[in-house]
């Protein structure tokens, strides 16, 4: 059965007709698109700004020590008018530090033998044990920072860090009883204790407490979260762990080779509220917009 010339004529203008129709849809798409853009963009903005002002008013509200650090190799020199000197001992196998201070005198055990006879006393005991002179130059330059230090106006401290490997107990238990050796020691960081000795004005030694290498955040996280399913209190860091910020951390961070990675407790973006994920959000929703926005008409064959 042959077809009608005015069928065919029919289905061609039908056709003909739908094409303006595609165009339109096809436009109004586009311009949704351009417009789901745009207001992406602007929530971005927004978001960014309030949270660079969210982050300059945590920094402003959080006092931070800033502290600069002279390593000393004189094993003998004057402070605060009086003598200070280092000497090596050792007495019945046992290797000692001995420290005099004016009239106050001190002995550290050596905790890391030095494995090599090295030239000078601090070379040799590098290991575990630093003598630092610092000071605290946050907010400052350097150039004021060095002012300070010349006028008077800036005091600076004087002290002795020391890192014991396993000076602390194991804060999770372990299934391994490991052998007390330097290779050990240099895996279980976490169980490294730090000791501090100031030399104060007045001509004593004075003793902090001591601190322990900072248990890392997914450390913690991983015995928080096994203690809410045991129904257990939950545990929090410990008050001997070394804060970051503080003049004990980056004294410590002197004796130690592989520092701790950086936790997340005192991080201005814990301040961020909602702009964090508002501006990540934002700025997704903007790429994905866009580009379906400048992508080429389909085509249909």
């Amino acid at each position: 059965m042959k077809s009608s010339p005015h069928t065919g004529a029919k289905n061609t203008q039908m056709t003909d007709t739908d094409q303006p129709t595609a165009r339109s849809s096809g436009r109004n798409a586009r311009t949704l698109w351009w417009a789901l853009s745009a207001v992406s963009c602007v929530v971005m903005i927004v978001s960014v700004i309030l949270l660079a002002k969210r982050i300059d008013a945590y920094n402003h509200s959080e006092h931070r020590q800033i502290c600069a650090y002279i390593d000393l190799h004189s094993p003998a020199f004057a402070f605060h008018g009086r003598a200070v000197e280092l000497t090596e001992s050792e007495i019945e196998g046992e290797q000692s530090l001995h420290i005099r201070y004016g009239d106050q005198s001190l002995d550290l055990p050596v905790t890391i033998p030095p494995q090599y006879h090295l030239p000078t006393l601090f070379d040799r005991q590098s290991d575990w044990m630093k003598l630092l002179y610092f000071a605290d130059r946050a907010g400052m330059t350097f150039d004021e920072f060095t002012k300070g230090v010349d006028d008077g106006t800036l005091q600076p401290r004087l002290i002795i860090v020391t890192r014991t490997p396993f000076g602390y107990e194991p804060k999770a238990p372990i299934f391994v009883q490991h052998a007390k050796n330097d290779t050990w020691a240099k895996v279980r960081r976490d169980l490294d204790r730090y000791d501090f000795y100031e030399f104060m004005p007045d001509g004593t030694i004075h003793q902090h407490d001591p601190k322990q290498f900072p248990e890392s955040g997914k450390s913690l996280l991983r015995r928080q979260n096994n203690a809410k399913l045991k129904g257990e209190p939950i545990p929090q860091r410990s008050e001997h762990d070394l804060q970051e910020y503080t003049w004990q951390y980056g004294a410590a961070m002197s004796v130690t080779h592989n520092p701790p990675a950086i936790t997340m407790e005192k991080q201005a973006l814990r301040n961020s509220g909602w702009t964090l994920p508002a501006a990540s959000g934002g700025f997704l929703v903007m790429m994905v917009a866009f580009f379906f926005a400048i992508a080429p008409p389909r085509t249909t064959k």
